[in-house]
């Protein structure tokens, strides 16, 4: 069995809902039908506007779903672009490591080229 009760709007409740919706609303109709309680308004007209702002929020929540997409495209290009750098940082590493190796030749040959001036000194003395 269905119970129906309809709520009288106060003034302030009026003014609320009509700066929220655009509508006025006079009353307020609460039913039950078991347990589940159901919530509508007195006028068939506000049901159009609930329906606008249901659809308003499905918007609103497309919206703010963009949002979050275009955030994670965000934080997607920054993670590529610290990626990015840190191979840069890597290569660099590797450009210095080459060139501490190729000083290290270097000095490996400078140290030869004195061991082989020592020999050929050595024989020149004796």
């Amino acid at each position: 069995m269905a119970k129906e009760v309809r709520v009288q709007l106060t003034a302030a409740q009026k003014a609320k809902i009509k700066s929220a919706i655009g509508k006025t609303m006079s009353e307020i109709r609460v039913s039950s039908l078991g347990k589940n309680v159901a919530v509508s308004p007195g006028q068939k007209s506000s049901r159009l506007s609930e329906h606008g702002l249901r659809e308003e929020g499905l918007r609103e929540e497309g919206l703010r779903e963009e949002g979050l997409r275009e955030e994670g495209l965000r934080e997607e290009g920054l993670r590529e672009e610290g990626l990015r750098e840190e191979g840069l940082r890597e290569e660099g590493l590797r450009e210095e490591g080459l060139r501490e190796e190729g000083l290290r030749e270097e000095g490996l040959r400078e140290e030869g080229l004195r061991e082989e001036g020592l020999r050929e000194e050595g024989l020149r003395s004796t």
